[in-house]
């Protein structure tokens, strides 16, 4: 079996928004190592971030979506930057760039109050009308 091989593979998680009462989201993780599988919560403030409504969160339509997308790139606060900035720090930490999930996070604000972010979008934005 896999558990019995010389080798880690990466970090599994899935969201469980259900488990944890009003809050946006929470990751259980689990790391397959020789040694087993452990598996643990990451929680909002794991990452430093506030637990918000789902309801706060729900979104809209594609304008609407875009819209919310360029405001939480521009820098604005809330509980969407938030759960961009766990989700992002989740994906940074099992791409083994931060330790910590509090750690992921901040390199996602990095990313976002330094505007690569928003070049980024722009340049997909680019690359997507060449398509046409």
């Amino acid at each position: 079996s896999l558990l019995h091989q010389d080798f880690c593979l990466p970090p599994i998680y899935h969201s469980m928004s259900f488990l944890i009462p009003a809050s946006t989201l929470a990751y259980i993780h689990h790391d397959l190592s020789p040694a087993g599988i452990a598996s643990y919560r990451l929680l909002p403030e794991d990452a430093g971030l506030r637990r918000a409504p789902l309801d706060a969160v729900r979104g809209g339509d594609a304008q609407e979506n875009a819209a919310i997308i360029v405001d939480i790139f521009k820098g604005r606060p809330g509980p969407y930057r938030d759960l961009v900035l766990l989700n992002a720090g989740a994906a940074i930490m099992a791409g083994g760039r931060a330790d910590t999930l509090r750690e992921g996070a901040a390199l996602a604000a990095e990313a976002i109050d330094s505007g690569r972010a928003m070049r980024k979008l722009a340049d997909l934005k680019e690359f997507t009308r060449s398509l046409d």
